[in-house]
């Protein structure tokens, strides 16, 4: 049976005419007439009564035409959708995002892609930077939001924002009396970091800018995440080197400094494989757009060609 079957059947159930409904589909009367005979064998009953004067539904017929609308008007609705997924005005998309993400960017992301897209349903998915990658590859993911740079594996990826290393210190700490630091001042100072595992983009670009200043320091503990390396910082067992938007979170016994001295950023970015659909590209872009209205520093033109 082919959906043809049924449009052949709905027009004949509704003219009651045989003559009528060929005219009605813009074909002759007898590929309609062994169409029907067709479906009617193929269900092994007798749809239509038939006779010189009159055409009549069988109790059959009657039961299989409101299900026979149904399913032509299902996939007309099929139609309609795919037409706009194509469009990439609606559909679902999966996104890896990495805890940093979640400080600023993302929410800002999330809100104008209801705004834009709300046909368009976006699944969450928290991942570390680098994972995001091999889930992109293994189609878990249509778009990471990654702590670049990170081993790409075949993905793009585009630069999104730019933010600070910037210093997490006990609120007791002599250099919480600052306003603001300089690399030089960390030298020696007992730090708290994150495992290098978790962000390794960014944790080797803050342990680059210290090398390059010389500033060597004793490490106290690692922390898996960097809400736990907060409660490391307020429990005074050291400062800790982090991105300016972990600032954002704010935690009771932790102040947060800014380096004036600083050169490189940490670069947030997005992940995507080559080629995406529609809706993807549209969904990159108002992350473009959504990072030039993020709290940290909006990268450049010339930063989002590099």
């Amino acid at each position: 049976m082919e959906l043809r079957h049924l449009r052949y059947f709905v027009a004949v159930a509704e003219e009651l005419h045989f003559g009528r409904a060929a005219r009605r589909l813009h074909i002759s009367q007898p590929p309609l007439s062994a169409q029907i005979r067709d479906l009617e064998h193929e269900f092994g009953v007798t749809l239509f009564e038939r006779s010189h004067h009159k055409v009549e539904l069988t109790d059959a017929g009657r039961q299989l035409l409101p299900r026979a609308r149904d399913v032509l008007q299902r996939a007309v609705n099929l139609a309609v959708e795919a037409a706009s997924v194509a469009r990439g005005a609606s559909g679902l998309v999966s996104v890896g995002y990495t805890t940093t993400a979640a400080y600023d960017f993302l929410p800002r992301w999330l809100e104008l892609s209801q705004q834009r897209l709300p046909l368009v349903a976006i699944r969450l998915e928290e991942l570390p930077s680098p994972a995001q990658a091999f889930a992109l590859d293994e189609q878990r993911i249509d778009i990471g939001l990654a702590c670049l740079p990170v081993a790409a594996h075949g993905a793009l990826a585009r630069p999104l924002v730019r933010e600070r290393i910037t210093v997490a210190l006990p609120a007791r700490h002599p250099l919480a009396k600052r306003r603001q630091l300089r690399l030089a001042d960390l030298c020696g100072v007992t730090q708290v970091v994150l495992r290098n595992s978790q962000e390794q983009g960014w944790a080797q670009a803050c342990a680059a800018e210290l090398a390059r200043a010389g500033v060597h320091a004793p490490v106290a503990a690692e922390a898996d995440t960097k809400l736990a390396l907060l409660g490391l910082v307020a429990a005074q067992l050291g400062i800790a080197v982090i991105s300016s938007s972990l600032a954002t979170l704010g935690r009771p016994g932790v102040v947060f400094r800014t380096i004036a001295d600083v050169r490189r950023p940490l670069i947030l970015g997005a992940l995507h494989r080559p080629r995406p659909s529609a809706l993807v590209s549209q969904l990159l872009e108002l992350a473009a757009i959504a990072g030039r209205d993020s709290d940290a520093e909006p990268l450049s033109r010339h930063s989002r060609k590099a």
